[in-house]
């Protein structure tokens, strides 16, 4: 193998597939392909429970295969001038790849035990058709607004709620995520996909694949990508216009009906300055029980103010303006929440207010939340479950 390309496209495509490396075995090497027919080099990378496979432009001089330690790859371009000419050689002994930018040179550990990543490579459906095709600005709002509305523990009799749901349907794209104690219903207000659709059963994305494909969608801003499904529909593969495949295990269990939650009425409407509500929140956080079970904040809803209320080993008490959008409660509501929980809602939204409903101190607090405008607009709505405030105690 020998070829040049540059330090910007080459750091480009390993930030790309990084999200998908292993830590260890063979899939912790990231692997190379020179194609000297083609004019690429082909970068692959693959765990447990997805893959990322990419390519960028490049002079072959001789085409080759190789594993190599992807990180000391990067650290020895970092900081170089995106637009440096890189050159990657490997020795005739196979067993060390020489790479050089103008006046950094090193050498990297060579694998040629490449056939295993080689034919997973080769295996992605790259020409299958896409059942759907939709905005990564779409997909963007859709993975970064439900990550924390998923399960992190993965078994027990939470198995089934870990993963992201997507589906379409002739007038949207929407999602659903939820952990048991918090539900996201996330919407396009118009359908912008193309295609046949993935249906209202939709497809289910497992939590350990969703944080790599939440990074890799951050980096297509602008694009579209199209959804592929194998012929099983056990694997699912997001095609974007560089001709990146990120890939990832469908799962199969069944999912919940969350619009019976999402769709419930609310008496009490309000909106909330969002930063102001994220300042408490943060001035707060410190003061409830550091137990994960026990991080409760108490919400008092006035008719003027919402107060907040941190009760651990110290206390805090902080109120925030709110502004009414019709009926006002006729005495304060009480609520105990998940401080987590409305952090994370506060600090995803760019939003400058966000809106808050209730029906009733027995009842979930739901946050609605608007991004974008018009055909373009994307709309969240949390369904946050309260305890009891005794129970934060």
């Amino acid at each position: 193998m020998k070829l040049r390309t540059t330090v910007g496209a080459l750091l480009d495509a390993f930030a790309l597939t990084s999200p998908t490396l292993d830590k260890k075995g063979s899939s912790a090497n990231l692997y190379l392909n020179a194609n000297e027919k083609l004019g690429f080099l082909y970068l692959y990378s693959t765990n447990l429970f997805s893959e990322t496979a990419t390519k960028i432009k490049a002079e072959i001089e001789t085409p080759g295969e190789v594993l190599v330690n992807p990180g000391k790859l990067a650290d020895g371009l970092s900081g170089l001038p995106r637009e440096t000419a890189v050159s990657l050689v490997l020795t005739p002994t196979a067993n060390s790849l020489k790479v050089q930018a103008g006046t950094v040179k090193f050498s990297l550990a060579a694998n040629t035990s490449v056939r295993e990543l080689g034919d997973k490579m080769k295996a992605i459906p790259s020409k299958l058709p896409p059942v759907a095709i939709i905005p990564v600005d779409e997909m963007i709002e859709f993975t970064k607004r439900s990550g924390f509305c998923i399960p992190n523990d993965q078994t027990g009799q939470r198995a089934n709620l870990a993963a992201l749901k997507l589906s379409t349907s002739d007038e949207r794209e929407e999602a659903f995520a939820t952990d048991g104690s918090i539900v996201v219903h996330i919407t396009s207000a118009k359908k912008q996909s193309k295609g046949d659709g993935l249906g209202a059963t939709g497809l289910l994305i497992p939590a350990q694949a969703l944080q790599a494909l939440t990074s890799i969608v951050a980096k297509k801003k602008g694009e579209t990508v199209s959804v592929i499904l194998t012929e099983k529909k056990n694997k699912v593969f997001f095609k974007f216009a560089d001709g990146t495949h990120f890939g990832a295990l469908t799962m199969a269990t069944p999912y919940p009906n969350l619009k019976v939650i999402t769709d419930q009425p609310m008496t009490f409407l309000f909106d909330i300055p969002r930063e102001l509500f994220k300042q408490s929140l943060t001035r707060a956080s410190s003061f409830v029980p550091s137990s994960a079970s026990k991080r409760i904040l108490e919400l008092e809803i006035g008719t003027e103010m919402i107060a907040l209320k941190a009760n651990g080993d110290d206390s805090l008490s902080d109120t925030v303006a709110i502004t009414y959008k019709g009926n006002k409660p006729a005495e304060a509501v009480k609520m105990g929440m998940n401080i987590d929980h409305l952090f994370n809602i506060a600090s995803g939204s760019p939003s400058e207010n966000l809106t808050f409903g209730f029906a009733s101190s027995d009842k979930p607090l739901i946050v609605t939340d608007k991004v974008g405008e018009d055909d373009d607009q994307i709309n969240v709505k949390y369904v946050v479950m309260g305890v009891r405030l005794g129970q934060a105690k």
